[in-house]
């Protein structure tokens, strides 16, 4: 009788536990279905928008064209990433307002570039520059950002010429006024276009004349009659922004010549001697293992035609 009692006992406490727990289990869900959308909500409103930064360059091109060029990117931790897909504007600032020329949308590296004749788009202010800002308004996710760059008009002029033998590209920049100022000092970048990158020729200066004088190299493969596309630029000057200009001309080395000359190079017909020989090896000892591999397994069905005859 006491074993009895004790167990019923001990069953109506378990009865009693259990009902405490589902009770506790109840309350707790009721809880979580009251907080968690205030939880969520509170973590939402925590996101804040990441910082972004817009950059700005300016290119004059020949003809008053100029390329405005505008880079987005944002620092979501600590560095800063390309922003694509983004709506960014672009304006011509001027004494007492800012007049709309166009937008785009950036690509996987946070860049647009809208084409401006100055000419006929840019105002210039009282102190003679042209204005131009780029602006991303921003959403939910990025905070919005601005950038603007003031420039003079300037003219980078190129042509070719040989002096004495020698292959001579001349160079003039001067600032577009009434009275063409030369632009003193100012480095000059001189490029060659390869497949993948520019080549670089040459790095200079102008003198007082705003002139510059560079000896164009002999040996520069060119296309099949030796033309080249020759770059000029100065880059992200105090006053002018940037300034480039190009011209081809047939100073390369053409490509059949190239060919003549040396009938066995990468890009020729015929491979260097040492592929052809590393090709053959390669292929010999593929082809090799594969022949013993045969060898092998036909000297198995010999053996084995030879058992089976043994044993019979």
């Amino acid at each position: 009788m006491k074993r009895l009692t004790i167990n019923k006992i001990s069953i109506s406490i378990n009865c009693k536990m259990n009902k405490m727990q589902w009770a506790l289990l109840i309350i707790l869900l009721i809880g979580l279905s009251v907080l968690s959308p205030a939880l969520l909500a509170n973590n939402f409103q925590d996101k804040k928008p990441i910082r972004t930064k817009l950059s700005l360059t300016c290119t004059q091109l020949p003809n008053h064209q100029i390329s405005v060029q505008a880079k987005l990117r944002a620092k979501p931790e600590k560095r800063y990433v390309p922003v694509a897909d983004a709506t960014i504007s672009i304006y011509n600032l001027t004494d007492t307002t800012e007049v709309f020329l166009g937008k785009g949308t950036s690509d996987k590296n946070g860049l647009i570039e809208l084409m401006v004749d100055a000419k006929d788009q840019l105002s210039i202010n009282e102190e003679g520059y042209y204005g131009v800002m780029a602006t991303y308004e921003g959403d939910d996710n990025y905070k919005s950002s601005d950038d603007d760059l003031l420039f003079k008009s300037a003219i980078l002029e190129m042509q070719t010429e040989v002096i004495d033998s020698v292959k001579t590209i001349t160079i003039k920049i001067y600032e577009d006024n009434e009275v063409a100022s030369p632009l003193e000092e100012v480095e000059v970048i001189l490029e060659v276009p390869r497949m993948f990158s520019n080549l670089p020729i040459a790095t200079e200066y102008t003198d007082e004349d705003g002139i510059v004088s560079i000896e164009f190299p002999n040996d520069l493969p060119g296309g099949e009659n030796g033309e080249l596309i020759i770059v000029a630029m100065v880059e992200d000057t105090d006053d002018h922004a940037s300034l480039k200009n190009q011209l081809e001309n047939n100073w390369g080395i053409p490509f059949s010549a190239l060919q003549s000359n040396d009938t066995r190079t990468l890009w020729s017909p015929n491979a260097p001697a040492w592929m052809v020989f590393t090709f053959a090896l390669l292929m010999v000892l593929v082809w090799g293992h594969f022949l013993v591999i045969i060898y092998k397994l036909i000297s198995i069905r010999r053996e084995g035609n030879l058992m089976a005859e043994e044993n019979s």
